[in-house]
């Protein structure tokens, strides 16, 4: 098998990336910090829906997290 029937094959049973070999140290790292803040954002969208938050200060300081570059 090809990487291409691979990673076509990892899609449709639920990847949500492929990384072809060799992996850059450097892209492997923007990749992880992507799924990384896509984690805390559906978090922070689970917690307002949710009700975790203890007001507009609360909601505004973790929005303002999520939108700052780490």
């Amino acid at each position: 098998m090809d990487d291409r029937h691979n990673e076509q094959m990892g899609f449709k049973v639920g990847a949500v990336d492929y990384i072809n070999k060799p992996a850059s140290p450097e892209i492997v790292l923007a990749r992880v910090g992507v799924h990384l803040r896509n984690q805390r954002m559906k978090r922070f969208i689970k917690g307002l829906t949710d009700g975790d938050f203890t007001g507009p200060d609360q909601i505004k300081t973790e929005a303002q997290y999520l939108l700052t570059d780490e």
